[in-house]
Order: structure tokens, then sequence, then C-alpha cells
């Protein structure tokens, strides 16, 4: 899969941060990718950012999957995820969507308050801590995510959130499921690319939903 991405380096106010492009070529829609705050490249649902990295680029998305400088630092992946962006802003893009697992969540939900360029947010198993984080959300569509037996972060935060949010939005919970979603990782992909592809459109050319690893 190497050759399927680039690595780039992405400067923000706390140092830089490493990133994995998969690049669409000319295209005015991108998304941004970030996990629950490992330091390594983290990924919920048994590897869906790489999937969602491969799959979307052949389909005219450029995304952006980014490694936690800080880990368990909300304000940092925050500030990560607005200079990507940014980075993706300075290559034409317009059109963005942000996809959080966990702590990832609550700063896609952060970031996607300040940003003009987003579009939509998709939410993985958000933490409780973080219900504060859509006071500014606005008018982006909003997807949450979360597993039944998330014994991590009760899957009644999501619940909440999808509650105060407004329209347009949409809550699934993923039964038996817990905190990372590796119990599903084919409906959770299935579910999270539609969403990308539904609110980045018109630049996206969708291409068959067949999942693989299904669960």
């Amino acid at each position: 899969m190497a050759d399927e991405f680039q690595i780039l380096t992405i400067p923000t106010e706390h140092g830089p941060v490493e990133a994995r492009l998969f690049d669409a070529g000319a295209t005015k829609s991108g998304a941004v990718f970030v996990g629950r705050g490992a330091s390594a490249f983290d990924s919920p649902a048994n590897g869906l950012y790489a999937r969602l990295g491969l799959d979307l680029s052949r389909s005219g998305v450029t995304c952006l999957w980014l490694r936690h400088r800080e880990p368990l630092d909300v304000e940092t992946a925050t500030e990560a995820m607005r200079c990507a962006i940014g980075a993706l802003a300075g290559r034409g893009i317009a059109r963005i969507a942000l996809v959080g697992h966990a702590l990832g969540a609550s700063a896609a939900l952060r970031a996607a308050d300040t940003s003009r360029e987003v579009r939509a947010v998709v939410s993985l198993a958000l933490d409780a801590s973080s219900i504060e984080d859509l006071t500014h959300a606005g008018q982006r569509a909003i997807l949450f995510v979360h597993g039944t037996a998330d014994e991590v972060a009760a899957p009644s935060a999501s619940v909440e959130l999808y509650r105060l949010a407004p329209e347009p939005k949409e809550l699934r919970l993923i039964d038996g499921a817990g905190h990372c979603l590796d119990e599903s990782p084919g409906t959770v992909h299935l579910l999270v690319r539609a969403w990308l592809e539904r609110w980045l459109a018109s630049d996206v050319i969708p291409i068959p939903l067949v999942p693989r690893n299904a669960g």
C-alpha cells in the first residue's frame, strides 16, 4: 500500500505533523482523517482510513490521514486538522470532510467550527467529554457512528450530540461493536464512504460499494 500514498509534513504552531496523502489529482473535494490519539497512524474499524484513502482517491477525493503529534491532546489534534484543511485548500480544494475517531472526533468537530470549506463531519465513537464541541458546528452534515458495546466512551454521548445537532445529521449505532469498531469494519466502511461521497459531490465519481473484510 505504500505506493498508493505520499508522506507529507504539515507545519502547525505546535510543530510539524506527518500525514499520508492519497492524491486524487485535479479535484475540488478532499477529506481529512485522524485517529483516537495514538502516536502512530491510528485508524478505527480494522484499517478504515487506509481503505477510505484508497477508495476515495480513485473516485475523486484527495485524502489526508494525520498522525498525532501529541497523543491524547485534543488541542494539538484540532490544530493539526485545521492546518490540514489549509493544506487542502491551498491545493484548490473547496469541499472538505473531516473524519475523526474518539479524541479525533472531538478534534474534527472543533476544527469544523472555523473552516468554511468543511461540508461534512463523521464522528466515530465520540467521547462524552466532547459534547460541548457542537456549539458552533453550523450546518455541516454530521454522521455519528458508535458501537453499542463501547466500554470506553458510552454510546449515549453520540446519541445526545445527535439530538442537539442541526440538520442534516444521521446517527448509526453498530450492534455489538466496541470502541474501535473492529467488529464491523465492512459496515463502518460503507457508512462512512457513502456519507462522504454524498456530501462532497459534484466532483465525486461513485464506485461500487463493495466492502472489504465485511463485518
